[in-house]
């Protein structure tokens, strides 16, 4: 027999709207005694939550679906009542979704859910849009230290090639030195270029596997690391510089040579420096 369980969704999205670009766990916490559950949100990448408008949220069990909801979501905040019935190893799935519906993120997990008692129920979502990213996003350096940002693209399929330009003030920053990813495989199957011009201010890299060895690569991964060391050493104040993809160089290849036309469907998150 099933038992009508109420669980009560109390979130605050508030904090999804972060500078930061990194790893984040969202703990919810009941708003009333006996509040019957705890739901822990784990993103392995927030650089895309200002984008959410829907958060819609599914438990099924056996292909047959238990409850399916959008929940309301007011002010960056979500408070929502739903039903789900008591039973054993109900699976959730929860979508995060932009204003034309798109998915951004999603994950599903599965708990029991217990009458009268407390669900605890942990969800890591992950992107479901192709997303190129520079990593750290913000991080603080001393005006005498190295530091280096890696360049990462997410959810990508079939990619045999990129080339792709970040560009910096070169008054403010100088880079000293550019290494390859491992995403499109180890070194003897691919060919990796780079050209670092201090003057205008961008390193361009070009990455691609070697025709003839195995195909394409997908999911996610490091396409390079671009280090660099700040030109001044001695500062009145402290300087904020921006690293930026330029989207208009911007090309992916088939093993055919061809351009992909992903450019336009790429979420692009860039990095900020600040030099102290």
């Amino acid at each position: 027999m099933l038992f009508a369980s109420k669980i009560v969704l109390s979130l605050s999205l508030i904090l999804f709207i972060s500078s930061t670009c990194s790893r984040k766990s969202l703990i919810t916490n009941p708003s009333e005694p006996g509040s019957p559950l705890v739901l822990k949100l784990n993103f392995a990448e927030t650089c895309l939550l200002d984008l959410i408008q829907d958060v819609r949220l599914i438990v099924s069990s056996n292909g047959d679906t238990l409850a399916d909801e959008y929940l309301e979501l007011q002010n960056g905040a979500i408070s929502d009542t739903i039903e789900v019935p008591a039973g054993e190893d109900w699976k959730f799935a929860l979508q995060a979704l932009d204003a034309s519906n798109n998915i951004i993120y999603s994950g599903e997990t599965t708990a029991s859910v217990i009458a009268g008692e407390t669900t605890k129920v942990q969800i890591d979502l992950y992107p479901e849009v192709r997303l190129l990213k520079l990593d750290p996003v913000y991080q603080q350096v001393d005006s005498d230290s190295f530091f280096n940002i890696d360049v990462k693209l997410y959810m990508i399929d079939d990619l045999f090639g990129i080339s792709f330009r970040v560009e910096f003030d070169p008054a403010i920053l100088l880079c000293t030195n550019v290494e390859p990813g491992d995403f499109l495989g180890p070194a003897e199957s691919t060919i990796f270029f780079s050209k670092v011009d201090s003057l205008a201010g961008y390193v361009a890299v070009g990455y691609s596997r070697i025709q003839g060895t195995a195909s394409t690569a997908s999911e996610s991964g490091r396409l390079a690391t671009l280090f660099f060391k700040p030109r001044q050493e001695a500062r009145e104040s402290p300087d904020s510089v921006a690293l930026t993809l330029n989207e208009q160089t911007l090309a992916f290849y088939d093993s055919n040579g061809a351009r992909k036309d992903w450019r336009d469907s790429v979420y692009i998150h860039n990095a900020q420096v600040l030099i102290q």
